[in-house]
């Protein structure tokens, strides 16, 4: 952040900067504080509470951003931004929102954060940086700076588990994101060569599972069933996006005949402007939908678990949920040290929800991968 101050205090009138956190509530909890502190020590400053934003005397701006917020960014321009934590934000972000940004002013960015495995922004960034013109790589383990006493690093040894010190403060990509409620399969997934080339078969009927939203992201996956396989052939994310529009869009890239929709039982619910239920809108438009049985959110992870053993996911189409499913992770009380059975509500839960959806939702893939059960609900 005092990098970001200094920059935009330096440069002139037209000069964009923007940082970006996992989420808003993360960058406003842990960024906005320093930034405006930072904004009053250099005076002159106007600084806007509502949209994180803050504009220099010299004319130039630094606008604070959570990984939820990064579609605003399209067709903008950036000559500077920050990524924190970018281990909890998807790898495709780079190349569909941040490297367009940066291109019409020849921008520079930062990607910064904590090893969490390789399937993320920053597995991605740290692995490929030294290949990339103009990238340059750092690794800092709690060996390499002062940042912490000793004494504390000492106490900290004693005290963490051998992976989380590896995670934590050895920097290790290879250590095992604590939480992940799939880590088993989504490991195994890739090891056995299912996170390939999955094209869209023709000759098979198309399921589409979705989390519907509005303002939320609205990840939709579409899948075929062969034999004992589930192909996952493709996911998109929608926001702000009326499901006429969505379903029009759908049928532009290629997915004109949709055999069934599965829709999570909220669907079910009537909008009071309309009257209509969203299941309604969907059969409306030509399209057979299925509703989701309302099962625990437990049970539900189980069946998913299941059905992730038997399922192949396109590496270029479907990156997005790969990655999701890996990060997808339960909640910590950082107070108590207790892990919940409860998910962290960021991007990669919306992803996983649609996969959810699209395990427990139809009859075949039910049938298919066993009836539920809730042995192996540890993490």
């Amino acid at each position: 952040m005092a990098y970001l101050m200094q920059e935009c205090s330096k440069a002139g009138s037209g000069f964009k900067a923007h940082y970006l956190g996992p989420t808003y509530k993360q960058t406003k909890a842990i960024a906005w504080q320093y930034a405006q502190q930072m904004a009053h020590a250099i005076g002159g400053c106007q600084i806007n509470q509502a949209e994180l934003l803050i504009r220099f005397p010299t004319g130039a701006t630094l606008e604070l951003l959570g990984g939820e917020q990064a579609d605003s960014l399209r067709g903008r321009y950036s000559n500077l931004i920050v990524v924190d934590e970018a281990q909890l934000l998807p790898q495709s972000l780079w190349a569909y929102v941040l490297r367009p940004l940066l291109a019409d002013r020849k921008g520079r960015a930062i990607i910064s954060g904590t090893p969490a495995g390789w399937h993320n922004l920053l597995g991605w960034a740290f692995r490929n940086g030294d290949k990339l013109d103009d990238w340059q790589n750092w690794l800092f383990t709690v060996d390499d700076t002062d940042a912490l006493d000793p004494n504390e690093v000492a106490q900290m040894r004693a005290e963490m588990s051998p992976e989380a010190i590896s995670q934590e403060l050895m920097c290790d990509f290879n250590a095992a994101i604590q939480g992940a409620f799939y880590a088993r399969e989504i490991t195994e997934l890739h090891k056995s060569g299912r996170f390939t080339t999955v094209r869209h078969d023709k000759s098979l009927p198309v399921i589409a599972a979705l989390d519907l939203g509005h303002s939320d992201l609205m990840p939709v996956l579409w899948a075929q069933e062969h034999g004992s396989e589930l192909r996952i052939i493709r996911g998109h994310a929608y926001q702000f996006t009326s499901i006429p529009d969505m379903v029009s869009h759908w049928r532009s890239e290629g997915f004109e005949h949709i055999d069934r929709v599965i829709l999570p039982h909220d669907a079910m619910v009537r909008d009071l402007t309309s009257g209509s239920t969203r299941q309604q809108t969907f059969e409306n438009l030509g399209l057979e939908t299925v509703i989701a049985p309302k099962v625990s959110l437990l049970e539900g992870i189980e069946q998913t678990r299941k059905m992730l053993e038997h399922t192949w996911i396109d590496q270029d189409n479907a990156r997005t949920l790969f990655e999701a499913l890996g990060m997808y992770r339960s909640d910590k009380d950082e107070a108590t040290g207790v892990t919940k059975l409860t998910p962290v509500h960021d991007w990669t839960s919306h992803w996983a929800d649609a996969m959810r959806y699209l395990s427990i939702g139809d009859r075949s893939i039910g049938m298919m991968y066993g009836a539920r059960d809730v042995s192996r609900l540890g993490v």
